[in-house]
């Protein structure tokens, strides 16, 4: 089960911060939290997002389903192939291929990286 537990303004108001908790039932009850009366094993992982496209999240609280998971973690691949690329462009121009060879390179997955760079692009941060 996965609860967004809290959504905060993270690098200064460009991202979101999003708080989720990650339950599965367990059979430890000193260390555990109860949901709906079973004792389940928690987890906190925070996943960042860009404030342009979740404005929407900040008023949601709860129980989310597999499939805003999902689209959180993709969100979270693509805010921090933003954030890399921005730090790439700071050292000098690129091209937008170039760009997304270098996020490549420095981790980000394939699909994070050409959206990045396509993104910068448009913002006009790339030659």
């Amino acid at each position: 089960t996965v609860f967004i537990h809290s959504v905060r303004p993270s690098n200064n108001g460009s991202e979101l911060a999003v708080t989720l908790e990650m339950s599965e039932p367990s059979n430890n009850v000193s260390s555990d939290i109860r949901v709906r009366g079973r004792h389940m094993k928690s987890n906190r992982r925070v996943l960042h997002v860009l404030a342009s496209d979740w404005t929407c999240l900040m008023s949601v609280r709860g129980e989310i389903d597999e499939e805003l998971f999902d689209k959180l973690e993709d969100a979270d691949r693509y805010c921090t192939a933003v954030r890399v690329g921005m730090q790439i462009l700071a050292y000098g121009a690129n091209s937008q291929n170039a760009l997304y060879r270098k996020l490549i390179h420095k981790g980000c997955d394939a699909e994070s990286s050409q959206k990045a760079a396509e993104y910068l692009c448009g913002c006009g941060f790339v030659d």
